[in-house]
């Protein structure tokens, strides 16, 4: 991801500026800045993602 921190699929629907990658079975949901790649959440595939964030 730090080679490529816009591979994950925004999801400004759910949070701005937020972005989602699926990694095996879990849900990785972070943010960028010009910097920095700032990981908010790490979610299993199967939990409700609006409802964690």
């Amino acid at each position: 991801m730090t080679e490529n921190p816009e591979m994950g699929n925004s999801i400004e629907h759910i949070r701005k500026d937020y972005r989602l990658y699926h990694f095996k079975h879990h849900f990785v949901i972070y943010r960028l800045s010009s910097t920095v790649l700032d990981v908010v959440r790490v979610l299993g595939e199967k939990m409700d993602i609006k409802q964690h964030l």
